[in-house]
């Protein structure tokens, strides 16, 4: 079942409210990669941006390799939400060593990415069971 506009702003309202907010990716070698993000935001009925400080390479440089999740969890409530996806784009939006525009490289050590992704499905997650809706 695809996930509905609603469903995707509640998810993200749930991230707002949650302390634990993680981007999981997977690099070339299939070794995973959590990074806790500082803001995410709906931007139109099934795409999100992320803005996190990671070291994840921008998209030219990751053949293809542009599946993540985001990974919400509330410990108080025992309840969250993975929302699976694909990055659309990514650019780098922090300054870095005094400039406002910085060359991509393929490997720059921790920079603030902002990260257009693309859902795929929802899992919502619980303690004693899962839901599930997929696009």
């Amino acid at each position: 079942m695809r996930a509905t506009a609603q469903e995707l702003e509640q998810v993200i309202r749930a991230a707002r409210r949650s302390r634990q907010v993680l981007l999981a990716t997977v690099n070339e070698a299939g070794e995973p990669s959590f990074t806790p993000i500082q803001e995410c935001r709906l931007t139109d009925e099934t795409r999100v941006s992320i803005k996190a400080w990671t070291d994840i390479p921008p998209l030219e440089s990751r053949d293809g390799h542009t599946k993540m999740a985001l990974l919400i969890w509330d410990t108080r409530e025992g309840h969250g939400y993975q929302l699976a996806g694909h990055a659309i784009r990514s650019q780098t939006s922090a300054p870095f060593s005094s400039y406002t525009q910085i060359e991509e490289q393929e490997h720059l050590p921790q920079v603030q990415r902002e990260i257009l992704m693309e859902v795929d499905s929802i899992e919502d997650l619980q303690f004693g069971g899962r839901e599930s809706w997929q696009s």
